[in-house]
């Protein structure tokens, strides 16, 4: 049982310096473009609303975890074209800074577990003499 909560420990310290680094990331330019085809008209109403939830759901989501900057979402249906097409381009930002204290805040929340273990070890070992005697 304490393998558990000490893996559930680690993994919840190891959280917080990817949550820093994310929040260095930068999306700009972000430009997504989709062309929307299908055998019928039928068919392309519904991939076009398929498209436009996963687009525009994929444009949350990063909003969620980066920072954002779009400059264009255009979809459209394409009753001529029996093919869905799609084109995206962006520019990725990540500073040194975000980097380095994502690197340190790992490091250091690795030590403090480290630590902790440690004490627990000594403490248990301290309590089974105390037992003994």
């Amino acid at each position: 049982m304490s393998s558990v909560s000490e893996g559930v420990e680690l993994f919840r310290d190891i959280l917080s310096p990817v949550g820093k680094f994310l929040s260095g990331i930068r999306i700009t330019r972000l430009i997504v473009r989709c062309s929307v085809g299908g055998s019928d008209a039928a068919q392309t109403a519904l991939q076009y609303g398929q498209m436009n939830a996963y687009i525009y759901g994929a444009a949350a989501l990063l909003r969620n975890f980066f920072h954002l900057q779009i400059r264009e979402i255009s979809l459209y249906s394409d009753f001529l074209s029996q093919k869905t097409k799609l084109f995206f381009s962006f520019e990725l930002r990540v500073s040194v800074f975000s980097i380095l204290r994502a690197a340190f805040s790992a490091v250091g929340s690795f030590f403090r577990f480290v630590l902790k273990k440690k004490k627990k070890v000594r403490k248990k070992k301290t309590n089974s003499l105390l037992q003994e005697e």
